[in-house]
């Protein structure tokens, strides 16, 4: 996984478990989900789980780089001053 797809810190573990007790092939599934997690397409995911977890990581990544080019663009900014 690349630096900016870390998903770790979104995922609830008891979450994930209850999910992964409820399928026959739990196996699969786990297998499954990480894919969908590697692939970073909330689109294409398979699982409903995963989905809304690159969802929520992409509006978190996507706030961070926001506030990083709002930040670059007052410094650049105050320099002028």
């Amino acid at each position: 996984m690349s630096k900016g797809k870390n998903y770790f810190f979104k995922i609830e573990p008891l979450q994930v478990l209850r999910k992964a007790s409820m399928e026959k092939d739990k196996e699969t599934w786990f297998l499954q989900f990480f894919e969908d997690l590697c692939n970073d397409n909330d689109e294409l995911a398979v699982i409903p789980l995963a989905a809304d977890i690159i969802k929520e990581a992409k509006g978190f990544r996507k706030s961070k780089s926001d506030g990083g080019k709002k930040g670059m663009e007052n410094r650049w900014g105050n320099k002028d001053n």
